[in-house]
């Protein structure tokens, strides 16, 4: 890039007074916005050298154009986001020699990427003794095209199954077990793997039934009964209903082995 200013000694003798150009100009716009229409500052001329301008553009960044004369307005046209665009207008004598330099540079900003938006959560729950499917994941939202790669990350949260594939997917579980609680997360990444986004799949296989509990018979206890001991070594106690004589369970104490006399409890009440 040229200097503030540029000399060019006149013919003949004499002193030649030199063109000072105005101090550099510069324009920085955010992102979505544009440059706007350059007029460069007057040149100091003390001999009346000047004799034309001509412009000289160079696109650093960007391919914005510039029209205009003089010292403009010049027009500046087709720039866009992350523009730098460098303009130099040269003041020249009736021979085009160049007396003096003016500059100006303007910048736009980078916009913000778009943000990348994962699939919804997806999840299976299989009975026991079945098997995971295998996983394809839903596709990822990406408006600049940013991602370059996938990665898989395995959480067994039970069991140890694990799960091989790539992309996308298909992504096939294998080792897969009654009780398995599988999590996948697929991270979706840029060209330097920073994680843009992130799936997630979580696969359950229900634990083996061991049954269930079943009524064989019940009774209701409508009277207060409270602190019925049995002694071991005594032959059975009995609960009664509320008349006092008809029986609803007997209890047996079935001594097991020559221990001390103890003693066990059973406490009901109204309602319970």
């Amino acid at each position: 890039m040229p200097g503030p200013f540029k000399v060019s000694p006149a013919g003949g003798g004499g002193t030649v007074q030199p063109v000072t150009p105005p101090a550099p100009a510069s324009e920085s716009v955010a992102a979505g916005g544009s440059l706007a229409d350059v007029t460069f500052g007057a040149f100091t001329d003390p001999g009346g050298r000047i004799d034309n301008y001509a412009l000289t553009k160079t696109n650093v960044v960007g391919t914005a154009n510039a029209s205009g004369s003089g010292l403009g307005p010049y027009a500046i046209t087709g720039d866009a986001d992350e523009e730098v665009l460098h303009l130099e207008l040269d003041a020249r004598d009736a021979s085009n020699n160049v007396l003096a330099t003016a500059s100006y540079t303007g910048t736009i900003g980078k916009a913000d990427p778009a943000a990348v938006t994962p699939p919804s959560a997806a999840s299976e729950a299989v009975a026991a003794g079945g098997s995971l499917a295998d996983v394809t994941f839903g596709s990822f939202t990406d408006p600049d095209g940013r991602i370059d790669n996938y990665n898989l990350v395995t959480t067994n949260v039970s069991g140890s199954a694990t799960a091989s594939g790539s992309g996308l997917g298909p992504y096939a579980i294998s080792g897969d077990a009654d009780a398995e609680v599988l999590g996948l997360e697929l991270q979706a990444r840029d060209s330097s793997n920073n994680v843009l986004a992130t799936a997630v799949y979580v696969g359950r296989i229900a634990s083996e039934s061991i049954g269930e509990w079943e009524d064989i018979s019940s009774y209701l206890f409508n009277t207060n009964i409270t602190d019925l001991t049995l002694s071991k070594g005594a032959a059975a106690a009995t609960l009664y209903e509320s008349d006092g004589t008809t029986p609803i369970i007997n209890l047996r104490f079935l001594n097991r082995s020559n221990t001390p006399v103890s003693t066990a409890a059973v406490t009901a009440a109204l309602g319970k």
